[in-house]
């Protein structure tokens, strides 16, 4: 994100607090790294490919 590599950042993870703990640091500091989408959560939906 700081390279500005990252566009788009999704997490999973099984414990969904610590999961939506992550995603709202990561929030917090993209602030200061320009346009970044992150989200994430306890389900699989949140990290899968769309299909077109």
């Amino acid at each position: 994100m700081i390279r500005g590599a990252a566009r788009h950042v999704r997490l999973y993870d099984i414990d969904a607090a610590k999961v939506e703990a992550e995603v709202l640091d990561l929030a917090h500091g993209s602030q200061f790294t320009g346009a970044t989408d992150i989200a994430g959560g306890a389900d699989l939906a949140h990290i899968e490919e769309p299909t077109s």
